[in-house]
C-alpha cells in the first residue's frame, strides 16, 4: 500500500491522500469532496486494514521528510479510549467508531424523510420515531453488560485474541422487532465467556465499573462497539420494512417502503443520512488545505 502511495505521490503530488481502517471511505470521502469542493480525481484514498496500521503509516511517513508538503488525512476510530497527542491532520471519531454516527434518531429521522418520503409533521413520522427510539432504548439497555465486559477485554488487552468480527450480536436475540428486544438468553458474564472462549477472565466488580461509567454518559450508545450499533440499525430497518409494506403500520395509504435495498453496503447507502459531528468540519476546516 505504502509502494502505492510514493507512486502517485510523485504522479499527482497537489493530490489530496487518505488514509482509512477500512471501508470508512464510504462516509468520509462524500464529505471531504463537499467541504473542499473537489472531484474524485483530487483524492486519492487507502485502506490499511486496522487502526495499528494507519498508525504505523503515520509513523513511517513522519520519517519521510519528502512527503512533508504531501496533502495527508488520516481517519482512525476511537474505540473505548481516545488517543493522546494525535497530530493535525489524524481525525479521530468522537464516538466509538463510524458507525455510531449511523445509527440515532437524527439519522433515523432522515432516513425517513429523505428515502421513504415521509413529513415531519405526520402522525406517521411521530409514530417511527417513537417506536424507533423506544426499540433501539430496549437493544442499549440489553448490550449495556456486554460493552462493559468487552471495554476491560480491551483494557486488558485481550481484543486481538477475540473473534469479533464473526459474532453476530442480532443472533443473541429471539426478536429485535417493533417495540421489542427478547434475548435468547440471559446476557451475562458467563454468556459472553461461552461466546467469546479465548477471552480473559474478568471480575464481576471491574463489569459493574464500567457499567456505572456507561450511566453517567447522556448518550452511551455513541460509545458502545459501533458495528453491533449499525448490526441492530439493518435488522430493525427490515424488520420495518415488511411492517411498512403490509399496509398495517402507517396511515399513509399510497406509502411505500424500499428500505430493503440498502441491505447489501450500508455504509455507502446510508452515508447520506449519517451525522456529520462538528469535530470532523473543524478538522477539515483547520488543515487549510487548498486544491
Amino acid at each position: 500500500m505504502l509502494t502505492e502511495f510514493y507512486d502517485e505521490a510523485k504522479k499527482y503530488p497537489n493530490n489530496l491522500f487518505c488514509f482509512f481502517e477500512g471501508e470508512d471511505e464510504k462516509y468520509y470521502l462524500p464529505r471531504i469532496k463537499s467541504f473542499y469542493s473537489i472531484g474524485d480525481e483530487r483524492i486519492r484514498h487507502h485502506s490499511c486494514n486496522g487502526k495499528n496500521n494507519v498508525l504505523d503509516v503515520i509513523k513511517i511517513l513522519n520519517k519521510k521528510p519528502e512527503y512533508t508538503n504531501i496533502k495527508k488525512m488520516f481517519f482512525i476510530d476511537k474505540d473505548f479510549e481516545s488517543l493522546s497527542d494525535l497530530e493535525e491532520n489524524v481525525f479521530e471519531t468522537p464516538c466509538y467508531s463510524i458507525e455510531n454516527l449511523y445509527v440515532n434518531e437524527n439519522c433515523f429521522g432522515r432516513l425517513m424523510v429523505g428515502h421513504c418520503g415521509l413529513n415531519h409533521s405526520t402522525i406517521d413520522f411521530n409514530k417511527s420515531m417513537h417506536d424507533f427510539n423506544q426499540t433501539f432504548s430496549l437493544f442499549n439497555d440489553s448490550v449495556l453488560i456486554f460493552n462493559s465486559w468487552l471495554k476491560c477485554q480491551i483494557k486488558r488487552g485481550s481484543k486481538s485474541r477475540l473473534n469479533l468480527k464473526n459474532v453476530k450480536v442480532t443472533s443473541w436475540f429471539n426478536n429485535i422487532s417493533i417495540n421489542k428486544v427478547e434475548p435468547i438468553a440471559i446476557l451475562q458474564k458467563s454468556f459472553f465467556e461461552s461466546q467469546y472462549p479465548e477471552s480473559t477472565p474478568i471480575d464481576e466488580k471491574e463489569i459493574d465499573e464500567e457499567k456505572e461509567f456507561f450511566k453517567t454518559i447522556s448518550k452511551p450508545e455513541y460509545s458502545f462497539r459501533g458495528k453491533n450499533q449499525l448490526e441492530f440499525f439493518i435488522k430493525y430497518l427490515s424488520v420495518l420494512n415488511v411492517e411498512i409494506n403490509s399496509k398495517k403500520y402507517l396511515l399513509g395509504k399510497h406509502f411505500k417502503s424500499k428500505l430493503e435495498c440498502f441491505s447489501s453496503n450500508p455504509l455507502e447507502f446510508l452515508s447520506q443520512y449519517a451525522d456529520t459531528p462538528d469535530e470532523l468540519t473543524n478538522f477539515f476546516r483547520k488543515l487549510h488545505y487548498s486544491f
